[in-house]
C-alpha cells in the first residue's frame, strides 16, 4: 500500500483553509466590536455605570478590527476627544488647583441659588472611583465572544474541507 500526496494541491488547499477561517473570524470579531460598542454605550454608558449627561463619552466609543501578521485583533475604545474617559474608567484623583477666567475678568456660577463673581477659585481637588463602563462590558461579554469566534473558525475549517 502506498500513500501519494500532491504537494501543489495540499498547499493551495491548507492556504485556502487558512483564508477561509481567517475572512471568518473577522467577519465574527467585527460583529462582536459592534455588539460590544453597542453595549458600552446602550448600557454601560446610560445607567448600569454611568448616567450621560451630554453623550459626548458616548460619541468617542469607537470599535476597529484588524490583522496583524497572523491575529484579528479587534478593539473597543475611547478617541482622544474626551479628556476625562480614563479617569472614570479607572478611577483618580485630581490636585487642588485655582481656577482663573480665561476669557473674562471673572468667573460667573450660581450656588445655593445665587448669582456669583470670583477672579479665582482655589478647588481642593477631586476624587473619582473607579466607574469600569469599558471593562465590565468586555467581562460581560467576552465568554459569548470567545465562544462565537470559535465557532467562526470551525464553521470555516468544515466548510473549507467539505
Amino acid at each position: 500500500m502506498s500513500v501519494t500526496l500532491e504537494a501543489e494541491g495540499l498547499s493551495a488547499g491548507l492556504d485556502r483553509l487558512s483564508s477561509q477561517v481567517s475572512a471568518a473570524v473577522e467577519a465574527k470579531a467585527t460583529a462582536a466590536t459592534a455588539e460590544l460598542q453597542r453595549h458600552v454605550i446602550d448600557d454601560k454608558l446610560h445607567g448600569q455605570m454611568l448616567n450621560a449627561r451630554t453623550g459626548r463619552l458616548a460619541s468617542a466609543v469607537e470599535r476597529m478590527v484588524e490583522t496583524k501578521g497572523d491575529s484579528i485583533v479587534g478593539e473597543v475604545f475611547v478617541n482622544d476627544s474626551v479628556r476625562y474617559a480614563a479617569i472614570l474608567e479607572h478611577g483618580g484623583s485630581t490636585s487642588p488647583h485655582d481656577i482663573v477666567p480665561d476669557k473674562a475678568k471673572a468667573l460667573a456660577f450660581a450656588a445655593g441659588g445665587k448669582h456669583v463673581f470670583a477672579r479665582v477659585i482655589h478647588h481642593p481637588g477631586s476624587r473619582f472611583p473607579a466607574r469600569p463602563y469599558l471593562a465590565s462590558a468586555l467581562g460581560d461579554e467576552a465568554d459569548e465572544i470567545a465562544a462565537a469566534l470559535k465557532l467562526a473558525a470551525i464553521t470555516a475549517a468544515q466548510e473549507a474541507i467539505g
